[in-house]
């Protein structure tokens, strides 16, 4: 039985893509169009749904994503909530993730994009 989503990572010429199938869809997964077509969600104590930002499951190598952009992992955040105490930790481990990536690429955009995280997550716990 086949899974009705597939995850494919492909690496062609030292740069990544990710794309996830479905039926006969292909999307790219650093569009637009992603979070269009999918949602990512956590569930709290009780059992209750969040929906998370969809563009931070995929955290390491990201200097390798051609597409990779701030603009659309911090545009992912609009539409999310802070300010339960589990999605901030939540965000909070992206946030470590994405240090630990910084300090083995040096990729400079990767520790600012991780600041401009860690203060909005600040920002919405005071």
């Amino acid at each position: 039985m086949k899974p009705l989503d597939q995850h494919v990572n492909i690496t062609l010429a030292g740069k990544k893509y990710d794309f996830f199938i479905h039926k006969n869809r292909i999307i790219n997964y650093f569009t637009p169009e992603f979070s269009k077509h999918y949602i990512m969600q956590i569930d709290d104590e009780k059992g209750d749904p969040t929906i998370i930002n969809p563009y931070i499951s995929i955290y390491e190598n990201l200097e390798q994503y051609p597409n990779f952009s701030i603009d659309l992992v911090i545009k992912g955040f609009e539409d999310t909530l802070y300010d339960n105490p589990e999605i901030a930790n939540y965000y909070n481990q992206y946030v470590l993730t994405l240090l630990l990536d910084f300090d083995r690429s040096g990729e400079a955009k990767i520790l600012f994009l991780a600041d401009i995280i860690l203060k909005k997550n600040r920002k919405q716990l005071t």
